[in-house]
């Protein structure tokens, strides 16, 4: 998943086929949190970009190319986050409060 060129489009089929199995969400989450999962508890250096990616899938403000299942992206979010706050060390969270940050400006 690091090394899909076009994140964008995987996200977007990833999302879509939350709404025929909403039953995936908790997977896609940790699968979303092991691709930004790096080694000594840090985050890889692709998190930024799919975290920004994945913050606009969260609606139709943000999300204007397709309509997406917003809910259950919510809940895969609320997956990842989980998995991430166990894992990674808060003095590495940086990179993950500056693209919430982005993302509010961007509204």
């Amino acid at each position: 998943m690091r090394k899909v060129s076009d994140k964008n489009a995987l996200f977007n089929l990833m999302f879509l086929d939350l709404d025929k199995h909403p039953e995936k969400v908790e997977g896609v989450g940790q699968l979303l949190f092991e691709m930004c999962k790096g080694v000594r508890n840090m985050f890889h250096s692709c998190t930024g970009q799919a975290v920004k990616l994945i913050l606009q899938k969260l609606g139709p403000v943000t999300e204007t190319e397709i309509q997406l299942p917003w809910m259950l992206i919510g809940e895969t979010l609320k997956n990842m986050v989980k998995s991430t706050v166990s894992y990674i060390s808060k003095e590495h969270f940086g990179i993950f409060f500056e693209c919430l940050q982005e993302s509010l400006l961007d509204l």
